[in-house]
């Protein structure tokens, strides 16, 4: 049971598939994880476990086909997944649920979430509060973040996914649908319409699932792809110091979400193991240095 040990003591678990070489910033994002006691965070990727990690990381060794394999029992589906188009992963998020349950123990609540990120210090902005009175907790306003997307842990809402309008079809198609973001979205403002003709419209004569699912998407609680695009690359730079993270306005952010500027980062100055109490997110890369 030493393998499970942190899951009767986490109330939360981001799940994230990773298949293919680690990218070079792994050190930030397991120092970052380390520093949020009550939330784990399982990888389910065909890469060897890092020699250094925090206790709240696990590592599920699992190749491609495996995964594809775990999709088809359990959704009943054929994935077209391949190493060519593997944001078609991002396509499964809503169903995770079901796809990992024998995993999820008695998590109160399970999510997604990518890992070109810095978390902050998460339970400093999804409170007590907010898990105990919404089901469903994200990270942009009035849309789902495939970043970082929170569902409680019941059957109930484990199983929305399938009353997404065309979910077997969207998600044995190849092409990459933005199901978790887009199409989840969709499903979850038409359950929580007054409008019945917005719901009859989405729903056509299908039976509408019971219950209205409680959403927080009230804040923006991470960097948008226009706040970084905004950002000079002569003094862009963001910042981790001891578990919470600031944007380059100063602002503290649940976490720092970085998909539009990886392109041009290159590089990282330190290991898990050289244990930083601060870094920066530089146009150039992640680096310890001085603080402007």
């Amino acid at each position: 049971m030493e393998k499970y040990r942190h899951v009767m003591n986490s109330t939360i678990a981001l799940l994230s598939p990773y298949f293919g070489s680690f990218p070079f910033w792994m050190p930030a994002f397991l120092l970052s994880c380390r520093d949020n006691p009550g939330i784990d965070w399982h990888i389910f990727s065909d890469n060897r476990q890092p020699a250094e990690k925090p206790d709240n990381v696990y590592f599920h060794q699992m190749t491609l086909e495996q995964f594809k394999g775990l999709v088809s029992v359990r959704l009943k589906v054929i994935p077209p997944i391949s190493s060519s188009n593997l944001i078609k992963i991002c396509d499964f998020r809503p169903a995770f649920g079901i796809i990992f349950a024998e995993y999820l123990g008695q998590y109160r609540f399970w999510g997604h979430c990518d890992i070109d990120v810095v978390w902050g210090n998460i339970f400093s902005f999804v409170t007590p509060a907010i898990l105990d009175s919404f089901d469903i907790i994200t990270s942009r306003y009035k849309l789902l973040s495939g970043s970082f997307t929170l569902y409680r842990n019941t059957p109930q809402i484990n199983s929305l996914y399938s009353s997404i309008f065309g979910f077997n079809r969207l998600v044995t198609h190849a092409h990459h649908y933005n199901v978790d973001e887009k199409h989840m979205s969709r499903l979850l403002k038409a359950l929580n319409s007054s409008n019945r003709i917005k719901q009859s419209l989405y729903f056509l004569g299908r039976a509408k699932c019971s219950g209205n699912p409680r959403v927080y998407w009230e804040r923006i609680l991470t960097t948008s792809g226009g706040y970084q695009r905004n950002s000079s690359a002569a003094d862009w730079q963001m910042k981790w110091e001891d578990g919470r993270v600031y944007g380059y306005y100063g602002e503290e952010f649940m976490y720092l979400h970085f998909h539009k500027l990886k392109k041009i980062m290159k590089s990282i100055d330190f290991s898990y193991a050289d244990n930083p109490g601060r870094f920066l997110l530089a146009a150039d890369g992640l680096k310890q240095g001085k603080w402007q």
